[in-house]
């Protein structure tokens, strides 16, 4: 257990060490139930996670997004497939498949693949966008996959690209520090 000495005032102008733990708790009593249990965090059992790559530009304007609206990558994501399901007319109440009964989405063919970068060079990682999706956000999500015949990073892509249009954040292209908020 780490302690750390903390000061404490008894009286006036009496100074006293006193052993705490790094919690803050005091480490001089033998009661086991005077120490709260840590509360740990488990991940939701009714959600996926979906990690697909994006471009640096892409990159960039998700940060202005975060920056502009104040929101993280995973609701962005979520109301990015969303509103692109909603063009698509996909319908909202769809029904939920099991877990098990989900289908598999099969990478698309890449025609260009690219072989394996010689021994010792390593090629530089494109960013990733990694979020959770709700049941009905995934049944939407293959259904856009069953209409359109993409990929989902290629769906994520432009669903972003698509809501990013529309709330005004532009990227000219150029490289990832070129996006900007348009007024």
């Amino acid at each position: 257990m780490a302690r750390k000495a903390a000061k404490s005032q008894q009286g006036p102008g009496a100074r006293q060490l006193a052993v705490v733990d790094v919690a803050g708790k005091s480490a001089g009593t033998s009661n086991p139930q005077a120490k709260t249990p840590v509360a740990r965090r488990t991940a939701p059992k009714d959600v996926y996670r979906l990690t697909v790559r994006t471009t640096p530009e892409m990159n960039a304007r998700l940060t202005t997004a975060h920056q502009r609206f104040h929101l993280g990558p995973q609701p962005i994501v979520i109301e990015a497939l969303n509103a692109y399901a909603d063009a698509l007319a996909v319908p909202r109440d769809l029904p939920i498949p099991h877990p098990e009964d989900r289908p598999r989405r099969a990478a698309p063919v890449n025609q260009d693949r690219r072989s394996r970068s010689p021994r010792g060079v390593r090629r530089e990682e494109p960013p990733k966008i990694g979020t959770r999706l709700d049941p009905l956000t995934d049944a939407r999500l293959t259904a856009v996959w069953e209409l359109t015949g993409d990929g989902p990073e290629r769906i994520v892509n432009t669903a972003l690209n698509v809501w990013m249009s529309r709330k005004g954040i532009r990227g000219s292209g150029t490289g990832a520090a070129s996006a900007s908020i348009s007024a």
